[in-house]
């Protein structure tokens, strides 16, 4: 529900792929899906700031995806359970 504590919080989830994308670059390396991920991470981010902070989990760079091909960032599903028309 909305304004409960995110099963998978968005930012130990930027902490986290940061971590292993520097990891990676420290070793003359690149973790490219790392780096792709973290960029979504960071877009969601950008949405829970601009939505006055709401709390997402690490699941929501699946709504830059979808906002990416035209859809919403939210699903019906997502709606529904908070309580919002679909």
């Amino acid at each position: 529900m909305i304004g409960e504590k995110a099963f998978s919080d968005l930012n130990l989830a930027i902490k986290d792929v940061s971590h292993g994308v520097a990891c990676a670059k420290k070793g003359g390396m690149r973790l490219e899906v790392g780096e792709v991920v973290l960029g979504r991470l960071m877009e969601a981010k950008k949405f829970s700031d601009e939505s006055g902070g709401r709390i997402l989990d690490s699941s929501s760079l699946y709504g830059i995806v979808r906002q990416d091909a035209g859809l919403e960032f939210e699903t019906r599903v997502v709606k529904e359970r908070d309580g919002r028309k679909g």
